[in-house]
C-alpha cells in the first residue's frame, strides 16, 4: 500500500478535526478516542507512520478541549440544579410568607421559624431557606421586598 493511500491519516485527521470542533466536550472525547487508535495502530506496526503527527495533536487538542467541556458541564448542572429549588413549592411559599411578614421592627429568628410553616405538604428545609433568602433581600434592600415580582 502507497504512502499517500494509507487508512491512517483519514482517521488521524478526523481525531484533530473532532477536537478542535469541540461540540460541548463530546468532539474532545470523540477526538483523543480516535487519536489513540490511530497511535496504537502505528506503535503495532499496523499502519504506516504518516498522520501521527496528527493523531498526538488531536489527542492533545482533545485533553486541552475536556477543561472547559468540564467546567461547562458544572456550571451546567449547578444552575439546573439551584434552579429546580428556586421552582419547589415549599421554597416559594416560604420566601412569600418572609415577603408578607416584613419589617424593620421583627426579627428574623421571629418569622422565619419553623412554627410559621402552614401547609404540612411543605418540606421544611425548602420553606426555611426560602425564607432565610427572601429576607437577606429584604434587610439589604432600601425598598424591602415586592411580593408581586418575587423579590
Amino acid at each position: 500500500m502507497s504512502e499517500a493511500s494509507s487508512p491512517s491519516r483519514p482517521v488521524a485527521l478526523a481525531s484533530l478535526v473532532l477536537s478542535l470542533a469541540w461540540i460541548g466536550g463530546v468532539g474532545s472525547v470523540a477526538g483523543i478516542a480516535l487519536g489513540f487508535f490511530e497511535l496504537r495502530k502505528f506503535h503495532a506496526g499496523e499502519s504506516l507512520r504518516r498522520g501521527t503527527g496528527l493523531a498526538i495533536a488531536g489527542v492533545l487538542a482533545g485533553i486541552v478541549g475536556l477543561v472547559p467541556a468540564g467546567v461547562m458541564w458544572s456550571d451546567v448542572w449547578a444552575h439546573s440544579a439551584s434552579n429546580a429549588i428556586l421552582a419547589d413549592p415549599s421554597y416559594i411559599d416560604g420566601r412569600t410568607y418572609a415577603a408578607e411578614s416584613f419589617s424593620n421592627a421583627a426579627r428574623e429568628s421571629s418569622v422565619c421559624s419553623a412554627s410559621n410553616v402552614q401547609s404540612q405538604s411543605d418540606n421544611l428545609a425548602l420553606w426555611m431557606r426560602g425564607c432565610h433568602d427572601a429576607w437577606l433581600i429584604a434587610v439589604s434592600s432600601p425598598s424591602g421586598l415586592n411580593v408581586q415580582s418575587g423579590f
